[in-house]
């Protein structure tokens, strides 16, 4: 059986579609999800407490000391005080501190 699953203007209409559906459809015999995977978390919720985080700036130094970035946005929780930087710039630093470092030339 296959569900049709529709397009969701809100959460709250969207839990209460979950909440009334049947989704045994949805599993395979191995018990494993086979959905669409469509649900995304909103980048500025607390992945601990779940609050509406507050956006910042700073400045960073990352890659050993090698970069300055200037104005980095990062979030912080108003309520267990959780910090995380936006996703796109977590996979920038993760990407940069894989970089080697260069050759030191002697003078």
């Amino acid at each position: 059986m296959k569900i049709e699953i529709p397009e969701f203007t809100n959460w709250q209409a969207e839990a209460e579609f979950w909440d009334k559906t049947d989704t045994t459809a949805l599993l395979e015999e191995d018990g494993e999800w086979v959905g669409s995977g469509r649900v995304k978390v909103a980048e500025n919720l607390c992945r601990h407490c779940g609050t509406l985080m507050e956006r910042h700036y700073i400045d960073v130094t990352i890659a050993r000391g090698r970069i300055f970035l200037r104005e980095v946005q990062f979030y912080i929780c108003p309520r267990c005080h959780a910090r995380d930087l936006p996703t796109e710039q977590q996979e920038f630093v993760v990407w940069l501190e894989k970089m080697p470092l260069p050759e030191m030339v002697a003078a």
